[in-house]
């Protein structure tokens, strides 16, 4: 039969006689969903001498008409129960189509042919089955111009992609530079180094919310990441180098290596299971060009009995002169080698030497009499690095009766004079060798600003009778030398910024200067105020309700990067994301949610419910043990208020009890 699309993203057909069917597919009629045109293919599917019933969605105009658009399909594939008596066979599936990527998606085995045939599963009326796809489609197309939206066309090979500079540029730094910096005024730009498959990624992944298919031979896209300064797009590469590529470790860790792919290093290495593996890791002639950091790194992540000596402590020399403590130490299940970072202070006082700011982000300041120590900090002076004031604070922290040589970095520029502003950084702190041709210590540490802590911790790496030691060279005449580079992202809304922002929006007498596209393009609420507003009229906006902390973390939303403290703002932000309709603030509230542990299940149900948050329904429902629980749930006077279908989802969980 003839597939019939109703509801605009539906599909139903019905196959015949499934006694036709073979490891040949058997091909529908093509059909229209969306923006492109589409078919259907049955097969049978032999894997592990079991047979099982395969069904394939292709897209068939994709590789040869549409060049500048791209659609990501996300759904459920459906085998329905002929009598409606039995659950329905139900896979779901998540795929983007584009000009370079497979056209199609599979049913992953569907149905094993015996359950198929099961008369207990009812799948079967008189040898015919009908099987059912939902589509939710996210499609972005690059093909036309947009009325007050669109105003550069960028040229790659033969096709034309109609995109805004605002966009471009805040989300990439090549394009940023070129429009905001070298202020290009062309209408038409072409680019020469990648293909429109490539470009039509680079472009989607604006949308933090949008999830493609990558493979291994398609890693050029950390090169074009590279080039055009594309942080989202080094994002999606490294999930997938963390969850779907099937390089070997040394080519994971080398990626990670060369572009700062930290949580990809820190799950390949923590990957290591034994020492034989980290052996052989170096006997590859690969392992030699990894810098020093990394080969200390893989050399520490040793486990007793692989290879180190049996002792509980003792000392690690590699790479000449540069010296670290190890010890062992249990955990739950094995014994791991961490650093041992304890330093021996007492009765200490000593004074900080003014910072001296050096190239725009780097900070250096000398201490004295580093047995004068203590708990209390001593504080620096005021210094200004980007957008805000810090100071520095050293001080000694005990941790398990052992003491530790701590320097943290802390906001301290007046949060009331910065509410439209965001800043996230990272820092490298270096303990400088004053003397000797050793290394450096170095170690990197992670922080988020605006909130209402503001400060970076650090911590020693060596034992203090060993740092104070005149043959390691970092303690001269008693004062030592620290280093910071301070980098981060720096998210600045307060001033106009010429060729870039074009719109003023005023919240509590707190004026925002942004782009009508990245508002357009993140917010339901101003694309539609955008395309049915006169240009004139859109220059300067009021918002009258909505706070200027609220107001921020939605902006903040809109980076995938940014980690946004929702504990004290996700009910307010839950309001703001529904009423301006932003799908990344939803996003981020629910990944909050997800993990947060102090609010009860019901009322995590009842958000679920009430914002459509799928993962995090899933997840609740998932965590009922018992029919006790589910009970109990029923009891709550919130339960009434449940959509019908989040009652029964739960109702259906006590199936799985008996």
């Amino acid at each position: 039969m003839k597939p019939i699309v109703y509801n605009g993203n539906k599909i139903r057909w019905k196959f015949g006689n499934i006694n036709e069917l073979t490891e040949f597919p058997l091909q529908s009629d093509s059909f229209k969903i969306g923006p492109a045109e589409w078919m259907i293919e049955i097969v049978t599917e032999i894997e592990e001498e079991i047979k099982y019933l395969e069904i394939v969605l292709t897209c068939v105009s994709a590789e040869n008409q549409h060049k500048n658009w791209m659609c990501a399909a996300a759904g459920k594939m459906k085998l329905l129960d002929l009598w409606g008596e039995n659950e329905n066979r139900i896979y779901y599936f998540e795929h983007c189509f584009r000009e370079d990527a497979p056209s199609s998606f599979e049913s992953c085995e569907l149905l094993e042919w015996s359950q198929l045939l099961s008369e207990d599963c009812e799948f079967l009326k008189q040898n015919e089955i009908i099987a059912e796809i939902e589509f939710n489609f996210r499609h972005y197309d690059y093909s036309k111009k947009i009325d007050n939206f669109t105003d550069i066309i960028v040229n790659v090979g033969e096709t034309d992609f109609h995109l805004n500079k605002g966009a471009l540029s805040l989300h990439s730094e090549y394009f940023y530079d070129l429009f905001v910096n070298k202020k290009c005024l062309d209408e038409n730009i072409r680019l020469d180094n990648l293909s429109p498959g490539e470009f039509c990624i680079l472009l989607a992944t604006f949308d933090n919310k949008f999830n493609f298919y990558l493979e291994d031979d398609q890693m050029n896209l950390i090169n074009v990441a590279k080039f055009y300064g594309v942080p989202t797009l080094h994002y999606f590469c490294e999930a997938y180098l963390m969850e779907g590529s099937e390089m070997d470790v040394l080519a994971k860790i080398k990626y990670a290596e060369e572009n700062g792919y930290d949580d990809l290093m820190d799950s390949t290495i923590y990957g290591l299971l034994s020492g034989v593996q980290i052996k052989q890791l170096q006997s590859d002639v690969r392992f030699l060009g990894l810098k020093d950091e990394t080969k200390l790194r893989i050399m520490l992540h040793f486990k007793a009995g692989n290879g180190i000596s049996d002792n509980l402590l003792g000392r690690l020399s590699i790479f000449g002169r540069y010296e670290i403590s190890w010890k062992c130490e249990e955990t739950d299940e094995n014994q791991r080698f961490h650093l041992e970072m304890g330093i021996d202070m007492s009765n200490a006082r000593f004074q900080i030497m003014n910072p001296v700011v050096c190239n725009g982000n780097k900070l250096r300041w000398k201490f004295d009499n580093i047995k004068d120590l203590t708990k209390d900090p001593v504080r620096s002076d005021k210094f200004t690095i980007g957008p805000v004031d810090w100071i520095i604070k050293v001080c000694v922290y005990t941790r398990e009766n052992q003491d530790y040589f701590t320097v943290y970095l802390e906001y301290a520029s007046n949060n009331s004079l910065n509410q439209n502003w965001i800043c996230e950084a990272k820092s490298t702190y270096k303990v400088l060798r004053q003397v000797g041709a050793g290394k450096h210590l170095s170690f990197d540490n992670n922080g988020f600003y605006n909130k209402n802590n503001f400060f970076l911790w650090g911590v020693c790496l060596m034992k203090f009778a060993d740092f104070v030691s005149d043959a390691n060279g970092y303690v001269i005449d008693n004062s030592v030398i620290v280093e910071i580079d301070l980098s981060f992202r720096y998210y600045d809304f307060w001033k106009h910024i010429e060729n870039f922002t074009d719109m003023i929006v005023n919240v509590q007498d707190t004026e925002f200067h942004l782009n009508k596209w990245a508002l357009g393009s993140r917010s339901e609420y101003f694309q539609n105020l955008i395309l049915n507003t006169k240009p004139n009229d859109i220059k300067n906006v009021k918002l009258e309700d909505i706070t200027t902390k609220d107001f921020c973390l939605m902006l903040a939303s809109f980076y995938p990067f940014f980690d946004t403290d929702l504990e004290k703002h996700y009910i307010s932000l839950i309001e703001v994301a529904r009423k301006y309709g932003v799908p990344s603030l939803h996003h981020k509230i629910e990944q909050y949610l997800l993990s947060e542990t102090k609010l009860k299940l019901i009322e995590k149900i009842k958000y679920a419910d009430e914002n459509g948050y799928e993962e995090l329904m899933k997840k609740c429902i998932g965590s009922l043990k018992t029919g006790i629980e589910v009970k109990n749930l029923q009891t709550n006077e919130m339960f009434s208020k449940l959509k019908d279908t989040t009652k029964l989802g739960i109702m259906a969980r006590l199936l799985d009890f008996f």
